[in-house]
C-alpha cells in the first residue's frame, strides 16, 4: 500500500520530465516489469520460486537489441534487495555458488550477449584485447583472484573464478561492446536517474514513516537479515534510509551517480523546473541515508562537472556553499544547527564513528606492515583486527582501500588504481575533442569516478557497491570506444593539443 504508489510517483516524474532517449512503449513495458517483480517479491514465499518467476518475466519481456537490454540491466539491478542464498550442489560439491538478484539479472540480461557472434545485425563486437582497458580489467581481476586464492581447495579457486567472471568480467565486457553510441550512453544515464527516482520516492517514505518496507521482503522469503544491513539505525533522530540497497551509504552513493547523470542529460528535461526538482529530490533523499561519504561524493560530482563545463559556475557554487555552512554554523535555529552538525567535517555527531574508522585504519596499516606487497588471507583473525569486532559480531572494514590493501597488499590497491586512473585519464583526453551533448556524457562519467575513488574510501565493497562499480567501469571502456571510433587514437594521445579534427568516418573497432 505504501510502497507501490512511491514506485508509481518516480515513474511518473522520470515519465514526464523530459523527451529521454527511450519509446514510450518501452517506458510503459519497464515500469509493468519493475511493479511485477516487487508485486511477486511480496507475495511469494519461496526464494527459488521467486527467482525463477523474474528470470521467466525478464527473459520474456527484455528486447533483444543489446543496447537495450544493457539499459534495462542498469534500470532493474536495485529493483529489489540483495537477496542471497546458496544454490545447492549435486554429489561431493555441497553448493555451486551463492545466488543473488543481482547475478540473476546478469546471467537473464547479460550473459547471452556474451555469447553472440562477433559480427552480427547490430553490428561487429570488438574482440577482446583489442580495447586499450581490457589489459588493466585482465589485470585487475588476475591478481585479485591470485591473492584472494590463497589457503583455498581447487573447488573453491574454481567457484572464485567463475564468480568473478559473472559479476565482474561479463558486466564489464557486455557492457563496454555493446553501447556504441553517445546517444545509447544518454539512454544507460536515463536509465540510472529512472531507479533512482524510484528509489529517492521510497527512501523518503522510510524516513517520514520510520519503516524500512523492503524487510517484508526478507521476512517473506524467510532470510535472515545479515551484515548486508537492512537493520533500523538512527542519527540523529533520523532514520537512515537504504531502500533495496541494505547499507544507507551506498543508497547515498548511488543518488551521487544519478546527479551526474542528471547534469549529462540535462538537456533531456523539459524545463529547468524538472531539473531543479530532480536535483532536490536526490538531494532530500540522500540527506536521509545520513552518509557523510555520499554527501562528500555528492559535493565533488557537482563541483567537478563544474569545473569541466563551466567554471563561473563552479566559482559561485563554490562560494554559496561555503557561506551556507558559515551560516549553519552560526545560526541559532535548532533545526539548522541539527543539519550543520551532521556535515562532514564540520559537525560533531559522527564522533563514534570518525574515531571507529581512525582505528580501523591505524590497525589495518599494522596488519599490513606485515604482508606489505600482497596482503594476507587470514587478516580478519588478527588481533588487531579483533580488536575491532563490533556488537553484531562482525568486523566491519569500511574502507575499499583498506579492504584491497588487507586482501591483496599494495599490489592489488596499485592494481586498482592503475585501472581507474587510466579510464580517467583516457576520458579526460577524450573530454578534449568532444563538444556539446558528447561532451556533457563524457564529463558526467569523469565526475562519477572521481566521487566514486573519494566516496569508496568510506565504504567497502559490499552489497551493490562492486555491481555499481563495475557498471561505471564499463561504460566509461564504452565511452571511450565511442570516441576512438569517431576520431581515431591519435587524437586521444595528443595531449597538449586542442580540438582534434574528426576523422573522416568511424572505425569498425578501435585498436590498441
Amino acid at each position: 500500500m505504501f510502497l507501490l504508489p512511491m514506485i508509481v510517483a518516480g515513474m511518473l516524474a522520470f515519465h514526464i520530465s523530459g523527451n529521454w532517449p527511450m519509446a514510450s512503449k518501452e517506458r510503459v513495458r519497464i515500469f509493468l516489469v519493475w511493479l511485477a517483480i516487487t508485486a511477486c517479491a511480496f507475495v511469494v514465499s519461496n526464494y527459488w520460486i521467486l527467482m525463477g518467476a523474474i528470470f521467466g518475466m525478464l527473459m520474456a519481456a527484455a528486447p533483444r537489441e543489446p543496447s537495450k537490454r544493457v539499459m534495462w540491466y542498469i534500470i532493474f539491478l536495485t529493483a529489489l534487495p540483495f537477496l542471497n542464498k546458496e544454490l545447492p550442489g549435486l554429489g561431493p560439491i555441497r553448493y555451486l555458488m551463492d545466488l543473488q538478484f543481482p547475478r540473476l539479472l546478469i546471467l537473464g540480461l547479460l550473459m547471452p550477449l556474451m555469447f553472440l557472434p562477433g559480427t552480427n545485425k547490430y553490428g561487429k563486437r570488438m574482440p577482446f584485447l583489442t580495447s586499450p582497458v581490457d589489459k588493466y580489467v585482465l589485470l585487475l581481476l588476475i591478481t585479485d583472484i591470485a591473492v584472494s586464492s590463497r589457503g583455498r581447495g581447487g573447488t573453491e579457486i574454481v567457484r572464485l573464478s567463475v564468480i568473478y567472471f559473472i559479476d565482474f568480467f561479463a558486466v564489464y565486457f557486455v557492457i563496454s561492446r555493446h553501447i556504441r553510441t553517445f546517444e545509447e550512453l544518454a539512454r544507460c544515464f536515463a536509465g540510472l536517474i529512472l531507479a533512482s527516482s524510484i528509489l529517492a520516492f521510497c527512501a523518503l517514505v522510510e524516513a517520514g514513516k520510520s519503516w524500512k518496507m523492503y524487510n517484508m521482503i526478507y521476512n517473506n522469503l524467510g532470510i535472515q537479515l545479515d551484515h548486508l544491513g537492512n537493520w533500523y539505525e538512527w542519527r540523529n533522530g533520523i532514520l537512515r534510509t537504504s531502500a533495496t540497497m541494505g547499507i544507507p551509504i551506498i543508497l547515498g552513493c548511488f543518488f551521487t551517480y544519478a546527479m551526474a547523470a542528471l547534469l549529462a542529460t540535462k538537456q533531456h528535461l523539459r524545463s529547468n523546473f524538472y531539473f531543479w526538482g530532480f536535483t532536490a529530490l536526490f538531494i532530500i533523499a540522500s540527506y536521509t541515508t545520513v552518509s557523510r561519504g555520499a554527501w562528500i561524493g555528492f559535493g565533488v560530482v557537482v563541483l567537478v562537472y563544474l569545473f569541466f563545463t563551466s567554471r563561473a559556475k563552479f566559482i559561485v557554487t563554490s562560494i554559496i556553499g561555503v557561506i551556507a555552512i558559515i551560516f549553519a554554523g552560526t545560526s541559532s535555529n535548532p533545526e539548522i544547527r541539527a543539519i550543520y552538525e551532521l556535515l562532514p567535517f564540520t559537525g560533531s555527531a559522527h564522533d563514534i564513528t570518525v574515531d571507529y574508522r581512525v582505528l580501523l585504519l591505524q590497525n589495518s596499516i599494522e596488519v599490513m606492515k606485515a604482508n606489505i606487497w600482497l596482503g594476507a588471507p587470514d587478516f580478519l583473525a588478527t588481533s588487531e583486527l579483533e580488536d575491532l569486532r563490533q556488537g553484531q559480531g562482525i568486523i566491519d572494514i569500511v574502507n575499499s582501500y583498506i579492504q584491497f590493501g588487507l586482501r591483496g597488499g599494495v599490489v592489488l590497491i596499485g592494481m586498482f588504481l592503475l585501472l581507474m586512473l587510466y579510464i580517467l585519464l583516457r576520458l579526460m583526453l577524450a573530454m578534449r575533442n568532444l563538444t556539446g551533448f558528447d561532451r556533457n556524457i563524457c564529463v558526467g562519467l569523469i565526475s562519477i569516478i572521481i566521487a566514486h575513488l573519494v566516496m569508496i574510501f568510506t565504504v567497502s565493497q559490499v552489497s551493490y557497491l562492486s555491481y555499481l562499480q563495475w557498471q561505471i567501469i564499463g561504460l566509461s571502456a564504452a565511452c571511450i570506444h565511442v570516441h576512438m571510433a569517431q576520431y581515431g587514437t591519435k587524437h586521444t594521445r595528443n595531449i597538449g593539443g586542442g580540438q582534434g579534427e574528426r576523422s573522416p568516418g568511424p572505425m569498425p573497432y578501435p585498436s590498441s
